[in-house]
């Protein structure tokens, strides 16, 4: 395990160089960790192209998370835009629906907000849920432990949302993860304002299947 002191040198670095700081997180616990590992042990992107697969084969590909944050986090792959998280970054009140469709993953699966840019509030049936404070806040909304369709009211005051898949790491429990290692996520708009997610996690593959879900966005009249 990388030390502590090690990680903070590389993280001002990055923090220096890099445009958006949102995608530069993965989240243990209560400490906030860089995602892209390659800046923090000194590894090239050639150090990590073989890499446990999701049924424990080897494979053999740069991680998709990697790329994507070689090329401003989106990119198109195989015919597909992948983007590596949705940014909600208009002003105003929202309602926010979201629907649990599909796992087909060893790891738990989560929705996550990444919440150090995003100054507002955030409701869930009436009650405000607060914000962390830490360096890196963050909401989980893990698949098996939410209903199958939730709502949260969102008031967006000034910076963004970023909104994206998490998992859990499969040899840590209670470990989350997001923004890293194989994750990438593919957007179907059904309409503007209802899209379907389809995620990679953990894994080292590009199937795209691990976890999917569904976002409805209403905007609200501004309280």
């Amino acid at each position: 395990m990388i030390k502590l002191q090690l990680l903070w040198s590389y993280f001002r670095q990055i923090r220096g160089r890099d445009k958006d700081r949102a995608a530069l997180l993965q989240m243990r616990g209560g400490d906030g960790i860089l995602c892209d590992r390659r800046y923090c042990d000194g590894a090239g992107a050639e150090a990590v192209g073989k890499a446990e697969g999701k049924n424990g084969r080897e494979v053999n590909m740069i991680p998709l998370a990697y790329q994507l944050g070689d090329n401003d986090f989106e990119m198109e792959y195989k015919g597909r835009k992948l983007i590596l998280f949705y940014r909600l970054d208009q002003k105003g009140s929202y309602r926010l629906k979201f629907s649990f469709i599909s796992v087909d993953s060893p790891c738990r699966q989560a929705i996550v907000f990444h919440l150090d840019e995003f100054e507002g509030k955030i409701y869930a049936k009436g009650k405000e849920l607060k914000k962390e404070k830490r360096k890196f806040p963050q909401l989980i909304f893990p698949e098996d432990e939410m209903p199958k369709e939730f709502e949260l009211e969102v008031v967006l005051k000034e910076g963004n949302l970023v909104i994206c898949n998490g998992y859990e790491y499969p040899d840590c429990p209670e470990l989350w993860g997001s923004l890293s290692n194989g994750c990438a996520m593919y957007m179907e708009e059904i309409t503007p304002s209802h899209l379907i997610f389809h995620c990679n996690d953990y894994y080292n593959d590009d199937d795209l299947n691990d976890f999917v879900f569904s976002m409805e966005i209403s905007r609200l009249e501004e309280k």
